[in-house]
């Protein structure tokens, strides 16, 4: 079987023969995190698959996120030093966050 994580939280689970799932009862304008998790018929489970982070769209009416989006990464070395450059998009705010 499958089971779906919701950070460390099992969250819901699917027969060995299923590759989908629906996750329903998601918030507006919510961060998520997920991993799914093979698991055999003696409990034992594998390694946590790759991690699947996603906000949910903001409900009707409500303020423009002052969150910046589209954080990427990039993974570089230097020397004997690994390093990370991180890069973000502005909010849609007008430079402003609001109290």
């Amino acid at each position: 079987s499958y089971d779906i994580y919701q950070e460390d939280s099992r969250i819901h689970s699917v027969p060995a023969s299923e590759t989908t799932a629906k996750l329903t009862g998601l918030r507006p304008g919510t961060v998520y995190t997920f991993t799914v998790r093979a698991r055999d018929a003696s409990d034992k489970s594998s390694a946590d698959s790759n991690t699947l982070d996603l906000t949910t769209e903001s409900a009707p009416g409500a303020p423009a996120s002052t969150a910046p989006t589209g954080l990427r990464t990039e993974v570089g070395k230097e020397g004997a030093d690994f390093t990370l450059d991180l890069s973000w998009d502005q909010p849609e705010t007008g430079g402003a966050i609001p109290a």
